[in-house]
């Protein structure tokens, strides 16, 4: 049996809908789009064996399986051992998450020749298509209003005002969380691929990126800041005599990010207002509150004795000591020792490889950028940001990191 090859147009819908998971299923029909995922992989994981007689997965999606899967073992035992709420699925759902993606790419490797580039002219479309849904929700309040019924429909809580009038745009799961960190390192992605390519094109998926994240909230624009500095200073030290390209980058990347912050001041005041503090925040500039370090500090809180080491099943998203930093939740739910092997087995799988420096670069500054959104909340067991950065190690290791030992063979010859 064999598979009709689909069209770009609507593998870019299927992609849009794995990586950000927004809740349309859940709005029109009542199904949640854990029940959909799972039909979808279950599907396509049929057809496979049907078309090929095998099932083929790549040994590093196997192993991550394997660790995620024992992991979900582990906290299903430690929740029920205390008496808390029962957590099994919510760590297991990684593995569909991964299995739909990698499947969506083993249909583009299978049908088209030049996969990993196709893969890059895919996410380039949901790119588009997530900026388009963003300014007709800016220029028209039936979008916008779909948008705020999508992220209730994954958050039965009371509507939030505040929240509402200055973030909710384009079609996604998690607004304001995922999504946003998602799109600003999307952002440095297609400004690392810009340097390496010589695509000066690549450019305004980049700024289109960094739109979409800011309009949902800030921390996307910070982790976007801290991994291209990161970026400039690993050119400097590993590429010595690129000071100039370095200049050029710096140059690119902050005139991109003055065009973002001054389309939102146009479409959105308040939103703008809420980015600009944080910086005023960070600087400890705001006079009605304290300096974001000092907070961080405050709000760091681990188990003692034997919890910090096996954990004690439990979240501290509320209570006495609540705070949405990953590390203290994810430590208070597993212990220090699960945890170290969820964030090792997280960056083992999304670890580019490749002997070129380019690919030594991108592998820390993506590390970093995980391991600084983990303060913000829990996104090393995120399917939404770990399924996303999946997708751009694909294109790294099938397109970007080829051309460029292509272009470098050629000038050798």
């Amino acid at each position: 049996m064999r598979l009709k090859t689909l069209p770009k147009g609507f593998l870019s819908l299927v992609l849009l809908y794995l990586v950000y998971e927004p809740a349309i299923t859940q709005l029109l029909l009542g199904v949640h789009f854990y029940y959909v995922n799972i039909a979808v992989v279950s599907v396509l994981l049929a057809l496979r064996l049907i078309e090929t007689g095998s099932i083929k997965i790549e040994k590093r999606i196997v192993n991550f399986s394997l660790i995620i899967f024992a992991c979900s073992i582990y906290t299903l035992l430690i929740t029920a051992l205390n008496q808390q709420e029962i957590r099994f699925f919510q760590h297991f759902y990684v593995i569909i998450e991964i299995l739909s993606i990698y499947l969506l790419y083993t249909y583009i490797a299978k049908y088209y020749d030049d996969s990993g580039r196709v893969c890059l002219d895919v996410l380039k479309t949901v790119v588009v298509l997530e900026a388009i849904f963003v300014l007709l929700m800016f220029l028209l309040p039936a979008f916008k209003q779909f948008g705020v019924n999508l992220y209730y429909a994954e958050n039965s809580a009371e509507i939030n005002y505040y929240v509402v009038s200055k973030r909710i745009y384009g079609i996604f799961g998690d607004y304001t969380f995922k999504c946003q960190v998602f799109n600003g390192m999307l952002s440095f992605f297609f400004l690392f691929c810009s340097y390496l390519k010589k695509e000066s094109g690549l450019l305004i998926y980049s700024v289109l990126s960094l739109f979409i994240s800011v309009v949902n909230g800030r921390t996307g624009l910070l982790i976007l800041i801290v991994i291209t500095i990161e970026f400039l200073g690993l050119q400097l030290i590993m590429n010595k005599g690129q000071l100039t390209k370095v200049i050029k980058i710096a140059v690119l990347g902050i005139a991109g990010s003055v065009v973002v912050l001054l389309l939102v001041r146009k479409f959105n005041p308040d939103t703008y207002e809420f980015v600009i503090n944080m910086f005023n925040a960070f600087l400890g500039l705001e006079t009605n509150g304290d300096n974001n370090l000092v907070v961080l500090k405050e709000s760091m809180s681990f188990p003692t004795g034997l919890g910090l080491i096996l954990g004690e099943g439990v979240t501290i998203y509320t209570g006495v000591n609540r705070t949405d930093i990953g590390y203290c939740n994810d430590v208070y739910l597993v212990g220090v020792i699960v945890t170290a092997i969820e964030y090792i087995s997280v960056i083992a799988l999304l670890k580019v490889r490749s002997r070129l420096p380019e690919a030594k670069i991108y592998n820390i500054c993506m590390t970093t950028g995980l391991l600084v959104t983990n303060i913000k909340g829990v996104c090393m067991r995120s399917g939404t940001i770990i399924v996303g950065l999946l997708w751009l190690r694909i294109i790294m290791e099938n397109s970007i990191l080829p051309e460029l030992r292509m272009r470098a063979i050629g000038k050798d010859n």
